[in-house]
């Protein structure tokens, strides 16, 4: 079994049809990032279908490809710092903030042409009936990247947040019921690890024998701390769901296709389907038990 979503971070929108959405991704193809360049997106297709937009049962796929030039901002500012320095000793005075900007971005510019380049392939899933469109990435810029792009080449996408009101304090007062009665996470497991957090302060505790952490866990949790990270499973999935919402280290049971003489296509959809189900299944329990309340962005709209 492929695994396709290691990590994810979700949005709700309304895309196109596969076909449609294929068209559009289609404006903004792969080309290498030029010499001055900081970063360059483009729409690849899937390196095993080699489509941009790769269909499967309940929804389709694409990738988005970044390119971006590892520039820290500390060696730019040094480097402006110390030529203008010595335009100042030379010319006896200190230069005005309009030509300090303008050295600051031609060093940047100079450094560009032999930065390193770093590459991330994001791959999207969208399972149309959910209207869910799982990024898979723990970034949040990489995903928000996806997204902007996303509704650069469409024009406009219509979204809604997935905003769990107080989700850290919801799933604190759930974990310490938990802890007390073993109720309040209805339809879920809760796995092994979990971490919270107090400020600048952050613990972790391992859940695999419950009567030994329970005491530290409450007392933690009465002192302030609350979660920040919690291991769940939901039937064949298991993830660690963050207090931002973000999924981690999502695992699924393995799924074998009862058809042995599928090419790797037919192999790779299968997948795609079956992980994006069991995910979205277990979403949409998780938004039920947290009690979802979907607020409208309207209509989000490239420049």
């Amino acid at each position: 079994m492929h695994k396709i979503i290691p990590n994810a971070i979700v949005y709700k929108a309304e895309l196109p049809t596969a076909a449609q959405l294929a068209k559009h991704l289609a404006e903004l193809p792969y080309a290498p990032i030029g010499e001055t360049m900081l970063s360059r997106p483009s729409f690849v297709p899937n390196k095993i279908s080699n489509e941009l937009v790769t269909e499967f049962n309940g929804g389709f796929a694409f990738h988005l490809r970044y390119d971006e030039k590892i520039l820290p901002k500390a060696i730019v500012k040094a480097k402006a710092a110390e030529r203008i320095a010595a335009i100042e000793e030379r010319n006896g005075g200190r230069m005005k903030k309009i030509e300090r900007i303008a050295i600051y971005e031609q060093v940047h510019v100079e450094l560009a042409k032999t930065a390193l380049v770093k590459t991330a392939i994001i791959p999207a899933f969208y399972r149309t009936n959910d209207q869910m469109l799982i990024v898979a990435t723990g970034s949040k810029s990489l995903a928000n990247t996806l997204v902007h792009y996303l509704i650069h080449v469409v024009g406009s996408v219509k979204t809604t947040t997935i905003n769990i009101s107080d989700i850290k304090n919801g799933l604190t007062t759930r974990l310490k019921k938990h802890l007390v009665d073993g109720g309040a996470f209805e339809g879920f497991v809760v796995g092994t690890t979990v971490a919270l957090k107090n400020g600048g302060q952050k613990v972790s505790y391992s859940l695999s024998n419950l009567d030994t952490a329970s005491q530290g866990l409450i007392e933690a949790i009465d002192k302030g701390f609350q979660v920040e990270r919690l291991a769940l499973e939901y039937n064949d999935v298991e993830f660690k769901l963050t207090s931002d919402f973000h999924f981690k280290a999502v695992r699924f049971d393995d799924v074998e296709s009862d058809d042995d003489a599928l090419d790797a296509v037919a192999a790779w959809q299968h997948d795609a389907s079956v992980q994006t189900l069991q995910f979205t299944s277990a979403l949409n329990e998780l938004c039920n038990l947290l009690g979802y309340q979907p607020e409208e962005d309207g209509e989000q709209a490239s420049a």
